[in-house]
């Protein structure tokens, strides 16, 4: 039997328990990012979105693509400038206490190249990536479907 992995999603006890740790955080300006071509990450990042703005944070909700040459980042990473790590490591820490999968630790924004439109000017951006155990599922269903096509091709050669 086939395994079912469910999109990410909070329950209300890990959105009120993100909500109390982020207080301290309140008016931080967040760029908050979805794989415009991913439902699930999409879906995740304007979850999270919410939980941020609910906490009062400063966040903006940005939908990017995954392009050849892009990086394609899976679970969520928190990249920062240096003059707002502790509250980047925050971010993470809470993440984590909560069950969400991050890069640890936060990734410094300097010097990484811009691979993104729009006017992503915080000083802390969190990429909602895709949802690893997904992608490897789909892969390994994909490679599966395709297996007998190339047993054919194998064959006529």
């Amino acid at each position: 039997m086939e395994r079912v992995i469910q999109p990410r999603q909070l329950t209300a006890e890990q959105r009120n328990e993100l909500k109390s740790r982020l207080a301290a955080l309140r008016g931080q300006h967040v760029d908050v990012l979805g794989y415009i071509y991913d439902p699930e990450s999409s879906l995740f990042a304007k979850e999270l979105y919410t939980v941020l703005d609910e906490a009062e944070l400063a966040v903006t909700l940005s939908a990017v693509m995954i392009d050849k040459g892009n990086r394609i980042v899976f679970g969520v990473l928190v990249e920062t400038k240096s003059e707002s790590g502790a509250a980047a490591s925050t971010l993470v820490s809470s993440f984590r206490l909560v069950g969400i999968r991050t890069v640890d630790p936060p990734v410094p924004l300097e010097g990484l190249p811009q691979q993104f439109e729009g006017d992503l000017t915080a000083p802390v951006r969190i990429t909602v990536g895709v949802n690893a155990e997904r992608w490897a599922a789909k892969r390994v269903k994909d490679t599966q479907s395709d297996a007998p096509n190339r047993r054919a091709g194998a064959r006529k050669e």
